[in-house]
């Protein structure tokens, strides 16, 4: 039974492109994503807190802090655009991240490529110490800025994860220097009262004898979070990160439906085991990335997939789910994460446009759950999920229903009619005689102000009692029958 409620859990990804959703040029007049989350995940570009092609061997981070004689710096540029966030989302966290560097031989700024996204070990400062007091002053600096420990209320920024995706040239070594420094800096300022918490980076967690290694991409990362982080560092962090994007197994093709034993998500499991492995079997995990591409994929299926998913991780026990991400990305290359997004965009500028069916969809499914959480799994397999969902006193609410069925551009749901057994009678639970369909069929308005009540199904038409048996009409869409 899962300790959070939707609304509690579920997140978004964001980076620069928000700050055109908050310039007056944005339609909406606000930001349609608080609609839906609570939780935003920045993807902070460390490259900005430094002076133009300075890196942390070469430079402490360009900040002003309060009573410091100084400048406007530079890495106060981000804390006016967090403002902004916090005052539409109760938790925000941060990345650190970087995604292009500066070429000083022609002038240049260029975008890194995988998989080195991340300041390199030279650039880190090269040796294991000369890491960690790099990491150590950036770090400082960052918690001084952003939750200062003398302050009071709400701190800017709740979590801070040590890295987002750091493969590549930063190499083991260097990535566990960064850590202790950055665990080092946050023991000193906070001493035993953080209010601050720390994350790692997301990596995989397969199984010791598996190796994933796409066709695409030559990295291969094994199981990289044992080789990645000690159980030292792991028992000075408050959470654990992954990115589960369901993946065919062997490649990067981001297509499977999350329940398929072909997908890559069947590895988010393991991420708990390890957890065991280094004794911290309570220490929460988050997934910081998923979701699909709608070109790729549809919007129907983008939608099901993330709701259909966001479902199973509560099931699984993860803390938060930050989607991603909130606005398309056509300039992307390879098709990868380019409408990934829950609303399309116009111009370089990505300007926010329309909402696409998943926001929709996820509209619906927090008006009907988001104050609800993980009760109890009944079903899982190969033709059918049931959830049963409770409120905050354990009480059962509702029962969710889906067929983990792959669905294309041109398919619709093909329903089928699937026995149950009597599961529910052994749950003693009934069901009021109407359900939803979580398939973002609302109207704008509806979606963007919930000017509207939201459509409702009669359960008749779907349910199919007997006797001693019951079935359901499962569809790949997630239907959500009210409880009595």
């Amino acid at each position: 039974m899962s300790e959070r409620t939707f609304r509690e859990m579920l997140g978004i990804n964001a980076g620069k492109e928000w700050d055109q959703i908050y310039s007056p040029k944005n339609p909406y007049g606000y930001n349609p994503l608080k609609n839906i989350f609570s939780n935003v995940r920045s993807f902070h570009l460390m490259e900005d807190d430094y002076l133009k092609g300075e890196v942390p061997a070469t430079a402490k981070p360009d900040v002003c802090l309060p009573g410091d004689d100084c400048k406007w710096g530079r890495m106060n540029n981000y804390k006016t655009r967090y403002k902004k966030w916090a005052a539409d989302f109760p938790s925000l966290r941060a990345s650190m991240t970087g995604i292009a560097e500066y070429d000083k031989a022609t002038g240049k700024v260029r975008l890194r490529k995988f998989p080195n996204k991340w300041y390199s070990k030279a650039q880190w400062g090269g040796t294991p110490e000369a890491i960690e007091r790099n990491a150590y002053a950036y770090a400082l600096a960052f918690a001084k800025l952003y939750a200062p420990r003398k302050e009071k209320g709400r701190p800017m920024i709740d979590m801070l994860e040590i890295g987002n995706e750091p493969w590549g040239d930063t190499g083991l070594e260097g990535y566990q220097a960064i850590a202790r420094g950055v665990i080092a800096a946050f023991k000193d300022y906070y001493g035993d009262s953080p209010r601050m918490r720390l994350a790692s980076a997301a990596f995989q967690a397969h199984r010791p004898n598996h190796i994933w290694k796409a066709k695409d991409c030559n990295y291969p990362t094994g199981d990289y979070v044992a080789k990645a982080l000690t159980a030292d560092i792991c028992r000075d962090l408050d959470e654990l990160t992954i990115h589960p994007y369901s993946f065919t197994v062997g490649t990067a093709t981001l297509v499977e439906q999350p329940e398929a034993g072909s997908s890559e998500f069947q590895h988010a499991d393991d991420m708990f085991l390890y957890r065991k492995r280094v004794g911290q079997g309570k220490l929460p995990v988050s997934a910081t990335e998923y979701g699909w591409d709608s070109d790729t994929v549809g919007e129907a299926a983008q939608s099901a997939y993330i709701i259909r998913n966001s479902l199973m991780m509560a099931r699984i026990g993860f803390k938060k789910l930050y989607i991603y991400e909130g606005l398309d990305n056509p300039g992307l290359t390879r098709g990868l994460y380019n409408s990934s997004g829950l609303f399309t965009v116009q111009g370089k500028q990505r300007m926010i446009d329309q909402p696409k069916t998943a926001y929709k969809a996820l509209l619906q499914f927090m008006e009907l759950l988001g104050e609800r959480k993980h009760g109890k799994c009944l079903v899982e397999n190969a033709f059918i999920y049931v959830y049963v969902i409770t409120d905050c006193d354990n009480k059962p609410t509702h029962v969710v229903v889906w067929r983990p069925s792959r669905m294309t551009k041109t398919e619709g749901d093909n329903p089928r009619w699937v026995l149950l057994k009597n599961v529910l009678r052994k749950e003693k639970l009934q069901l009021h005689n109407r359900f939803y369909k979580l398939d973002g069929n609302i109207e704008l308005d509806r979606a963007l102000h919930r000017s509207a009540p939201m459509p409702t199904y009669n359960t008749l038409d779907y349910v199919r009692d007997e006797g001693r048996m019951m079935e359901f009409q499962a569809s790949p869409v997630p239907y959500v029958f009210e409880v009595v």
